[in-house]
C-alpha cells in the first residue's frame, strides 16, 4: 500500500511544503511524482496544463536540495523552450520561494548572478556549458538535477537533438551526478520520450487526460453534430472570415456578444504566422475601439521583447484582454483564466491544438472554443482535428535525423575544450544523439575540412568552424532565422517594437496591430505616423512557408468524409493526401505528383527500393525534411545520411501499401479538392 497524501507532505522539506500548500490537496501529478522523485529516480511525468506539474517536480526537488546540502550556484537547472516561459516561471517562483532558495534566470535577454534554481533556455545552457570555465572550475559542476520542461516541444526538432548531447556534456562537466526529471504534454510514445531524454531507467507518470472542448456555434440544442458520410457537419459550424479590411468583422462581433455572455473578454487568439498576427490585432483593435473597453495586444517571436512581456503583464493582470499570438504564447504561461480560445485557422496538428486550447480556462474542465475559417479546406480539417482532439487521438511524430547539430554541437564543444579533445570523447558526446554514428560524423567533417587532427590524436576548428564559434548567435542555437536582422523603431518612443530581415518593405507596414510609415535609416527602420489598425502592409518575417505536411493532409482527407489511406481519382488525378516528402518520392519514381495528387495510380511502386530511391536523389528531397539551419553546410555524405534515414522507407511503403480507391467524390467533395 502507498504513502497517504499527508506522509508525502510531511517528507517534503520547508520548501516544498511551501510550493504546494497553495493546492485543496495533491493533484495526480503531484501524487504521481514526488514520491519517485524523492526516491531520486529520473521521472517523466505525462500530465495536462494547469495541472501543477512545475510544483510536482519541484517540490521534491527541493526538498532532495535541502536533505542532500547542495552547494552549487546552480544546483538545479530548469529549461524551458521559450523565453516567455522563462520569464514567467521566474515571475511566479522567485516571489514564492525567496525565504527558501534563490531563483534565478539566464536568457539571451536576461543574465542574472548566479542562483541554487536558475531557470533557463536549451540555447542558454549551451552557452553556459561551452563558456563556464574559470580557475575555479566549471560553473554548472555543482549541478545535481536537471528539470526539462514542456519536452514535447523540443523532442523532433533540431532543438531537442541539441538538447540530448546538452545533457551528455552536462554529466560530463558533473561527473554524472544529474538527476533528470521531464513534463511533458500527452504524446504517441511517452516510454520512449523518456528513455531518449531521461535515461533507459526512467519512470513514467502519465496523469488525467485534456480538459473536454466546448465549441463555438455547438451549444444546448445545436449540440456537436454526429460524424456521418461525406463533408463533416461540424465544419458548417465555424464563423467565416475573409480577406480585406473587414474580413474579420464577424469574429469581432462573436468576441462582443461573448463578453456579455461571458460577463467578460478575456480571449487568446491563435493564429498561424506572425504577419497573421500583426495584422488581425490590427483588424480587432479597429472593430472593438470605441464599442467595449478592451485592449488587443500581438505576440510573436519578432517582436522586442519589451512588447512581448507587456502583453504577458496584460494577460496576466487585467481583467480584459485579447491577445493574438503565434505559437509563442502555446506553452504554459500563467495568463490567469482565459475564458475563450480563437483558432484562427488549423493548427499543424492535434499536439498543436491541444497546446493552443489547454490555454484557456486552465482551472476548470472545459475549454470554450471559438474557431475560424477563410475556406472550407481550413474547415474541414479543422473539423476533422478538433474530433481526434476530443477523442484522445494524437497524429505520428515525425522522425527526422536532424544531423545537422553536428556541426553547431561539434562548434559548442570545442569552445568549451581546454586545449583540443580527443576525437572519442567528443564522439561518445555525439553518440548521445547519434548513436554508434558519432566517430563517423567527425570522421567525415575532418575529410571536409571542418575539424583537423592533430598529432596527439586531438581535433581542432578550421577556419570554417572557428568562424561559427566566434559568432554567438550561430554557435549556441539550431532555431534557424539567425541572419542578418534589424530594429523597427518607433520614433515617438524611440524604442524597438520589432525585429526584421534586412530587405525591402512596403512604405506603409502593419506592425503588432498599428500601421506606420516606414523610413530606412540604415541601422534601422524608424516608423512614424502609427495609427491602430489602418492600411498598413505585412511585414515578409520568413523567406519561405513549410511544405504541405502528411499530418495536415490527413485531416483535409478526414474532414472531407474519406479515410486518410483513400485514394480518389478526380479530373484524371489520383488524390492520395500523402503529403509534399511523400509527393516527391512518387516523382521521383516515375509517377509526377504534389502533395496532394499525382498524374497515375501511386501503387505501381509498390515494389521499388524507396532507401535507393531517397539516396539517388536526396537534394531533392532534404527541403521537404524539415532539418536545422545548418543541413547545408554539412559534408554531403552526413546530409544524403540524414535524408535517408528520415525518409523511412518502410513508412513510405506501408502507406503505399494500404492506400485504397476510394468512391466519389461527391460534387462538394470534388469543389473543395479543387481549392486545396
Amino acid at each position: 500500500m502507498g504513502l497517504t497524501d499527508r506522509e508525502v507532505f510531511e517528507q517534503l522539506a520547508a520548501g516544498g511544503r511551501h510550493l504546494v500548500a497553495g493546492f485543496p490537496g495533491f493533484t495526480e501529478a503531484q501524487r504521481l511524482a514526488i514520491p519517485d522523485i524523492l526516491e531520486r529516480r529520473p521521472t517523466m511525468i505525462i500530465a495536462r496544463t494547469a495541472s501543477g506539474k512545475t510544483e510536482a517536480v519541484l517540490a521534491p526537488l527541493l526538498t532532495l536540495l535541502a536533505r542532500e546540502r547542495w552547494q552549487g550556484k546552480p544546483s538545479l537547472l530548469y529549461v524551458a523552450p521559450t523565453r516567455a516561459l522563462v520569464n514567467d516561471l521566474h515571475r511566479r517562483l522567485e516571489s514564492r520561494l525567496s525565504a527558501y532558495v534563490d531563483v534565478g534566470r539566464r536568457t539571451g535577454e536576461y543574465r542574472e548572478p548566479d542562483s541554487q534554481l536558475l531557470i533557463t533556455t536549451p540555447e542558454s545552457l549551451d552557452s553556459m556549458l561551452a563558456r563556464g570555465w574559470s580557475d575555479e572550475g566549471h560553473r554548472l559542476a555543482g549541478v545535481r538535477a536537471i528539470v526539462l520542461d514542456e519536452l514535447h516541444l523540443l523532442a523532433e526538432s533540431a532543438r531537442g537533438t541539441q538538447l540530448q548531447v546538452l545533457l551528455a556534456r552536462l554529466d560530463r562537466v558533473t561527473g554524472g551526478a544529474v538527476l533528470r526529471v521531464g513534463l511533458s504534454a500527452t504524446v504517441p510514445d511517452p516510454a520512449g520520450l523518456a528513455c531518449r531524454f531521461l535515461g533507459a531507467e526512467a519512470t513514467v507518470r502519465v496523469g488525467i487526460g485534456s480538459r473536454s472542448l466546448e465549441i463555438d456555434g455547438c451549444q444546448g440544442a445545436n449540440a456537436i453534430p454526429e460524424r456521418g458520410d461525406g463533408i463533416d457537419p461540424l465544419a458548417r459550424r465555424f464563423l467565416r472570415s475573409a480577406a480585406g479590411p473587414n474580413g474579420y468583422k464577424g469574429l469581432a462581433d462573436r468576441l462582443i456578444e461573448l463578453r456579455r455572455e461571458l460577463d467578460g473578454l478575456k480571449a487568446l487568439v491563435f493564429v498561424p504566422s506572425r504577419a497573421r498576427c500583426d495584422l488581425l490585432s490590427g483588424s480587432l483593435s479597429e472593430f472593438l475601439q470605441g464599442r467595449v473597453p478592451v485592449l488587443v495586444h500581438a505576440h510573436h517571436g519578432s517582436l522586442d521583447k519589451s512588447y512581448r512581456e507587456e502583453t504577458e503583464r496584460a494577460l496576466s493582470e487585467s481583467d480584459e484582454a485579447v491577445a493574438v499570438a503565434t505559437s509563442t504564447l502555446e506553452v504554459g504561461i500563467d495568463i490567469g483564466d482565459v475564458g475563450l480560445v480563437v483558432l484562427d485557422g488549423p493548427p499543424g496538428s492535434v499536439s498543436s491544438l491541444l497546446q493552443r486550447v489547454g490555454r484557456g480556462n486552465r482551472r476548470s474542465n472545459k475549454v470554450f472554443v471559438v474557431p475560424v475559417v477563410r475556406n472550407d479546406v481550413e474547415a474541414v480539417t479543422l473539423a476533422s482535428l478538433l474530433r481526434s482532439a476530443m477523442d484522445g487521438e494524437l497524429d505520428p511524430c515525425p522522425d527526422t535525423a536532424h544531423y545537422s547539430v553536428a556541426i553547431q554541437q561539434v562548434a559548442s564543444i570545442l569552445k568549451q575544450a581546454r586545449g583540443h579533445p580527443r576525437r572519442e570523447r567528443v564522439a561518445e558526446l555525439l553518440s548521445a544523439a547519434f548513436g554508434d554514428r558519432g566517430a563517423w560524423i567527425i570522421d567525415q567533417l575532418v575529410e571536409d575540412s571542418w575539424l583537423e587532427l592533430s598529432g596527439d590524436g586531438g581535433i581542432r576548428p578550421s577556419l570554417d568552424l572557428a568562424d561559427i564559434m566566434d559568432t554567438p548567435m550561430r554557435l549556441h542555437g539550431n532555431i534557424g532565422g539567425s541572419g542578418r536582422v534589424i530594429p523597427l523603431v518607433d520614433s515617438v518612443t524611440g524604442e524597438a517594437l520589432a525585429w526584421v530581415p534586412r530587405g525591402a518593405l512596403p512604405s506603409k507596414i502593419m506592425v503588432a496591430g498599428a500601421s506606420y510609415r516606414q523610413h530606412d535609416r540604415g541601422d534601422e527602420i524608424e516608423l512614424t505616423n502609427g495609427v491602430v489598425g489602418g492600411s498598413g502592409k505585412p511585414v515578409r518575417y520568413a523567406s519561405r512557408s513549410a511544405p504541405a505536411g502528411r499530418n495536415a493532409l490527413r485531416h483535409l482527407a478526414r474532414g472531407l468524409g474519406f479515410s486518410d489511406r483513400a485514394l480518389v481519382l478526380h479530373q484524371d488525378q489520383f488524390v492520395h493526401f500523402g503529403g509534399a516528402l511523400f509527393g516527391r518520392l512518387l516523382t521521383l519514381g516515375g509517377v509526377g505528383s504534389g502533395p496532394l495528387r499525382c498524374e497515375d495510380d501511386p501503387r505501381r511502386l509498390l515494389n521499388i527500393d524507396v532507401d535507393v530511391l531517397a539516396a539517388s536523389d536526396w537534394e531533392t528531397l532534404e527541403s521537404l525534411c524539415g532539418f536545422g539551419p545548418f543541413q547545408c553546410e554539412l559534408p554531403a555524405a552526413i546530409r544524403e545520411e540524414a535524408v535517408v534515414r528520415t525518409v523511412r522507407a518502410h513508412r513510405f511503403a506501408e502507406w503505399l501499401e494500404c492506400l485504397e480507391r476510394a468512391d466519389g467524390p461527391s460534387h462538394e467533395q470534388a469543389a473543395i479538392l479543387d481549392e486545396a
